[in-house]
């Protein structure tokens, strides 16, 4: 299972949202608050196998899934 961390007026978390369900990703959203990592920019997606933390890399990720 993919899960998107995210806050709910952040435009960066609105478009990996978007582009996960253009690409039928199946993802849960999860509040950002509940991410364990120490961050505090979001979004941050957890693949399964890893997290991924900047825009580019989650956007690369979906490009390739």
């Amino acid at each position: 299972m993919v899960y998107v961390y995210t806050l709910p007026t952040c435009p960066i978390c609105e478009m990996v949202k978007k582009k996960m369900t253009d690409k039928n990703i199946t993802y849960q959203e999860v509040p950002f608050e509940q991410c364990e990592l120490d961050t505090d920019r979001a979004p941050v997606v957890f693949t399964g196998e890893q997290y991924l933390m900047s825009p580019v890399e989650i956007n690369n990720w979906i490009k390739e899934a």
